[in-house]
């Protein structure tokens, strides 16, 4: 088993903090315009590319708590910044 770190447990404290004071307000605020922007995606052209690229943009904010909850539950030292999905923001 991994040895307990107490870096790791304080981090959690700070990331849960993040999580209800910050994360969680963003994500409830931004899914309405996602929402929203959804039906769009599919419009022919440039303008279905720049919705999709928009929708794809703020899915990385709605989706950034559960980056957050798996941070605080494997007492990551790392800061869980929103990724695209898929892959990792580097």
């Amino acid at each position: 088993m991994a040895q307990f770190k107490i870096e790791g447990l304080i981090l959690a404290i700070v990331w849960l903090a993040l999580l209800i004071l910050i994360a969680w307000p963003i994500s409830w605020f931004l899914a309405s315009f996602w929402i929203v922007l959804l039906p769009f995606k599919g419009l022919p052209g440039g303008l279905g590319k720049m919705v999709t690229d928009i929708t794809d943009f703020l899915e990385r904010f709605i989706k950034w708590p559960e980056v957050i909850g798996a941070a605080i539950f494997a007492l990551d030292t790392q800061f869980p910044a929103p990724q695209r999905s898929g892959y990792a923001v580097v």
